[in-house]
């Protein structure tokens, strides 16, 4: 059958009749002559190097020298060109045709590659060589009887498939795969992909790394099993900028390692226009340590077009472990269909660091479908600290379960905040539609839930779960009741069932018995610092500036956030000055003396009550251009002196 790109999958190469002829009657003879007890064992042939000295692509070049396509005859045992003959043993090809990154235009598929042969690109003094290809043809192919090649540091572009590997044990690495017209690299034979031996985390693509971008279809086509470490899929060397493949990494089939937890082994798969990570008959899998979806040090998106990860099918246990998968446009990770995923440590929608970088969809979509559904996975945990998940920012929900199909999936122990959508949304039926608790008190926090259910406690500033506190199960009539303190300012918690099923958040419960909240505006403007508690004024600063002789007006609000009625006291201090003056008032009564003192008391004020005064900052006339004051006004609750917070006011000349 005439080779081309297009072969359908799994159908092995044709063997040349001669060859088959020769391995059927060395079998006969074997027969006969099979050695007996004292006979010798025959010498094994010492490999040899084939050393590539033209950069023709003819067997029998003009000039008389060594090609590579005569090279890679001549390693699968044939007298070739004038490169004479390999050995039965794991000969290898090196070049001596120039410096830099010299080039071999190929004008048609290489020869199968069809006994063990190791190539090295940086030799004769090149850093990589490049093969250019025709479009059409295939690049290099490693067949069955090459198990344990080794292909280090080419270039391989201009093909219609860079790379195919039909052998297992392949070894590529070092090597720049793309722009190809299909497949960077097609290996339903499995291998291994890239390594960690030369690669810096957060650098450029070097050492081991192998940079598969630009590809028109897949950067990596899997089947079978190995491992895919270190290498950029979808970026430019240094991972820092998109230089796309359609697909990064498909795998159809097989036990993968992606990524890994040894220094350098994750990959960036990042800048494709479908899917970072498309796996859909992965067994037993395992994806770690990987950026997706970011530049490579996870600072910033270098968005995937759909999801970060996307499992389909497939079967035994999958983990994934310790990735950032963010900035993607879709989904940062969605499982059709496939059991058995165990979640741990990742941060979906957050910089390596924790700050915002939301997936434009759900940060986990778990959907069942026509032939089944997403079951038994594990998102966090509740007793191992280290296996919990950041999931944050995203634009869509948290987590989100669709499905009367999608049933027994646990989620514990995460941080869950500052979602679009609902920290942990069921859909149709998902998870056996298992209802959330109810918190009815708070000194101690306790409710109900379902008889003998799990329930999990957290703090958050709205309605998700940013902390994890603790568990606690209810009794045999569902209440329960979680004895220690929590940071709040609010409460949530779900259950979680004997079977599993993991309920969304509950209604969110003030989790505090005395909180002030302060707001400011400037004017009649919006106020600003509801429900941001801090002491310094961050995020609740307004800043205003006049001319000499003109007043600048701020509003302070003080709300009580506490369970229970209370007063607060007002402390206003700032550097002095003689250019602004500042005044304090309660409606048309001045209270600047009582405020400056740290004497000023509101009236009592029930929870949810507010509690307005006004700051007048005149600028003199001999304030400067450029000069400002600057006032922080702290509110403590009298009761509790430790629950406070502060807002911050800025007046300028303007």
């Amino acid at each position: 059958m005439a080779r081309g790109v297009h072969r359908p999958r799994g159908m092995p190469r044709a063997r040349s009749a001669a060859r088959v002829v020769a391995v059927c009657l060395a079998a006969i003879v074997g027969l006969f002559v099979a050695p007996g007890p004292f006979a010798p064992l025959a010498a094994r042939a010492t490999p040899v190097i084939i050393q590539v000295t033209t950069t023709s692509d003819e067997e029998f070049p003009a000039d008389g020298m060594c090609s590579l396509r005569a090279a890679i005859l001549a390693a699968n045992g044939t007298n070739a060109g004038y490169c004479g003959t390999g050995t039965a043993e794991q000969d290898s090809i090196r070049f001596n045709i120039g410096s830099g990154v010299p080039v071999i235009n190929v004008g048609s598929s290489l020869p199968a590659i069809t006994d063990p042969v190791t190539i090295r690109g940086n030799t004769g003094g090149a850093t990589r060589v490049e093969l250019r290809g025709p479009h059409s043809a295939f690049g290099l192919s490693v067949v069955g009887g090459a198990d344990g090649s080794s292909i280090r540091s080419l270039v391989v572009d201009n093909f219609g498939a860079g790379i195919e590997v039909d052998a297992s044990g392949v070894t590529i690495a070092g090597n720049i795969i793309g722009p190809n017209d299909l497949y960077g690299i097609y290996a339903p034979g499995g291998g291994v992909i890239g390594g960690t031996t030369g690669v810096t985390p957060g650098g450029p693509c070097t050492g081991d790394c192998n940079l598969i971008s630009g590809n028109g279809s897949y950067g990596l086509y899997l089947a079978s099993g190995g491992t895919v470490q270190g290498n950029f899929i979808g970026t430019t060397a240094s991972g820092g900028a998109a230089n796309a493949n359609h697909w990064g990494i498909v795998v159809s089939s097989g036990v993968w390692i992606i990524g890994g937890a040894l220094t350098g082994a994750g990959n960036v798969v990042s800048g494709n226009t479908s899917q970072g990570l498309d796996l859909h008959g992965c067994s037993n899998c395992a994806i770690q340590g990987n950026f997706i979806g970011t530049n490579a040090i996870g600072t910033a998106a270098l968005a995937n077009g759909l999801a970060g990860v996307s499992l389909d099918g497939g079967g035994g246990t999958t983990t994934v472990s310790g990735n950032v998968i963010s900035g993607n446009l879709g989904n940062g990770i969605e499982l059709h269909e496939t059991p058995n995923v165990t979640f741990q440590g990742n941060h979906i929608g957050t910089k390596v660091g924790g700050a915002a970088l939301g997936n434009g969809g759900d940060g986990v979509f778990l959907s069942g479908g026509c032939c089944g559904g997403v079951e038994s996975s594990r998102i966090g945990s509740a007793t191992d600290a280290a296996a919990a998940n950041v999931i944050a920012y995203n634009t869509g929900a948290g987590i989100r379960l669709a499905g009367s199909q999608t049933k027994y999936n646990e989620v514990r122990g995460n941080s869950i905040h500052d979602n679009g959508g609902a920290g942990i949304a069921l859909e149709s039926g998902a998870n056996e539609s298992i209802a959330a608790p109810s918190i009815t008190g708070v000194s101690p926090i306790g409710g109900t839930a379902c008889a003998g259910c799990a329930v999990d406690i957290y703090s958050d500033s709205a309605d998700e779960g940013r902390v994890f506190e603790g568990s606690v199960t209810a009794n045999g009539t569902g209440q329960w009741s979680y004895p220690s303190s929590v940071s709040g300012p609010k409460v949530t918690a779900t259950n979680t069932d004997a079977l599993h099923n993991t309920s969304e958040f509950s209604a969110p419960v003030s989790a505090v018995t005395r909180q002030p909240d302060g707001r400011i505006r400037k004017d009649s403007g919006a106020f600003i610092g509801n429900n941001i508690y801090n002491t310094d004024g961050t995020g609740q600063t307004r800043t205003g500036s006049a001319a000499r002789g003109s007043t600048i007006t701020f509003g302070i609000s003080i709300q009580n956030d506490g369970k229970v009625s209370d007063q607060f006291k007002l402390a206003a201090t700032g550097a002095a000055t003689t250019m602004y003056r500042v005044r304090y008032f309660r409606g048309t009564t001045e209270i600047t003396a009582a405020v400056v003192a740290g004497t000023y008391q509101t009236p009592s004020l029930a929870p949810g009550a507010k509690y307005l005064i006004t700051a007048k900052v005149k600028v003199k006339s001999s304030a400067t251009v450029g000069s400002s004051v600057t006032r922080l006004v702290t509110i403590s609750s009298v009761a509790d002196p430790a629950k406070v917070d502060a807002v911050k006011f800025i007046g300028k000349r303007g």
